[in-house]
């Protein structure tokens, strides 16, 4: 990582040596804790540690959760000896000791905000990251707008740029850029519309049906009495 300053970082692996404690939450100097985190005294692991910005798959050792142990001390410590470490400084010692065995914490608790620099060491530590290779793009720092070339296709071009020259009213909606966004949607079937439903038959207007008996419309028709005989 091309950082003279790392050479004393190993001097943290005296942690797993201080066993007059039961566990540790170790906080790097660096680091500004807005509250203290005795939570993380609660954790039932004897190794915890938050994911690093630069490489998720590994852990950053600025904050870590452990238990004191002098048989990981001494494996720790000749690991040092032996210069054993991706980044030549403890994160990397402590990434290759413990691998994946040991409990992800929240990466609030360790925000890294510089993630350029941390990811190269365990990319390259890593051979088989070759082969699923990302791209990175540049930003360019030029603020002037994009001038499309000729090759492309007209009705875009610029389009985007004539917006913002007459923008619209609060009250108003966006105006349309493409053709399509005020185009009606076409039907995709057409079908004939129903018949009109047959007139009721009222009786008025028309024939009036047979009255029953004889009797013509408009006269009174004889009503038989009951008399005493």
């Amino acid at each position: 990582m091309n950082r003279a300053d790392l050479h004393s970082a190993f001097t943290k692996i005296a942690l797993w040596n201080q066993t007059q404690f039961s566990k540790i939450v170790y906080v790097d100097a660096d680091i500004v804790a807005y509250r203290a985190p005795e939570e993380l005294f609660d954790i039932d692991a004897p190794f915890s540690a938050a994911p690093d910005i630069g490489w998720p798959d590994i852990f950053n050792s600025g904050v870590m959760v452990l238990t004191p142990d002098e048989t990981e001390y001494a494996r720790l410590a000749d690991l040092a000896d032996r210069g054993v470490s991706f980044d030549g400084a403890d994160q990397g010692l402590l990434n290759q000791h413990f691998g994946t065995n040991y409990n992800r914490i929240s990466f609030t608790y360790n925000v890294t905000p510089s993630a350029h620099y941390q990811q190269p060491p365990p990319r390259d530590s890593r051979p088989e990251a070759e082969k699923f290779p990302d791209t990175r793009y540049e930003m360019s720092r030029d603020t002037t707008p994009f001038v499309p070339p000729v090759r492309y296709p007209s009705p875009p071009r610029d389009m985007w740029y004539q917006v913002p020259v007459d923008p619209p009213k609060p009250t108003e909606k966006p105006r349309a850029i493409f053709p399509w966004e005020t185009n009606q949607p076409q039907p995709t079937r057409v079908f004939a519309d129903p018949p009109p439903p047959p007139p009721l038959e009222t009786g008025f207007g028309s024939s009036p049906p047979p009255r029953i008996g004889g009797s013509p419309w408009g006269q009174p028709r004889p009503c038989l009495k009951a008399g005493i005989a």
